[in-house]
């Protein structure tokens, strides 16, 4: 059994529920239309729920949605680039219409990894894709770590959405 195979957007809590909800897109009309009007980029520490947030909303969406750890992520880019098909490991993330990014900044940071987020960030936004993403990053930290190009394209694509509290993992 997976660990949020349950979990619902009517499991969250009141105040984020309402905030999803103002983006979804009120002109939906047929499965290829935008679920959302933006993207999440959810900042918060450890243990506040960031993962059970985008498994809600994955759980919710499940036919459209590429759903990846960003570590496990540049683990396969690498090893799909050394048997060299470069190019598969960014577009294959691009096959569903919201791509849900888990745990961004938990990697050892290095410019590889930061231009591995560009060109992921940078192919969603060129195509319109629904980003969700989720760091243990505050706002200001995502944005000095990962730089200016692109925050400045997750601020456009994406509600930030800034959790707090108590790790529940630790209680």
């Amino acid at each position: 059994m997976r660990k949020f195979q349950d979990a619902t957007i009517e499991s969250l809590s009141p105040g984020i529920k309402e905030m999803i909800k103002k983006n979804l897109n009120p002109e939906r009309k047929e499965q290829k239309d935008p679920i959302f009007t933006k993207g999440f980029l959810i900042s918060g520490p450890t243990g506040v729920g960031k993962t059970c947030i985008l498994h809600a909303l994955a759980n919710h969406f499940r036919y459209s949605v590429t759903f990846e750890n960003w570590v496990d992520l540049l683990l396969e880019y690498k090893d799909t680039m050394d048997k060299g098909y470069k190019r598969d490991a960014i577009y294959q993330l691009f096959s569903n219409n919201i791509l849900v990014i888990d745990d961004v900044g938990s990697e050892k940071v290095t410019e590889w990894a930061i231009e591995r987020l560009y060109i992921i960030i940078n192919k969603a936004y060129e195509r319109g894709h629904i980003v969700l993403l989720a760091t243990n990053l505050t706002p200001k930290q995502f944005r000095e770590t990962y730089g200016e190009r692109i925050f400045s394209r997750l601020n456009e694509m994406c509600t930030l959405l800034e959790l707090d509290g108590d790790d529940r993992r630790m209680k």
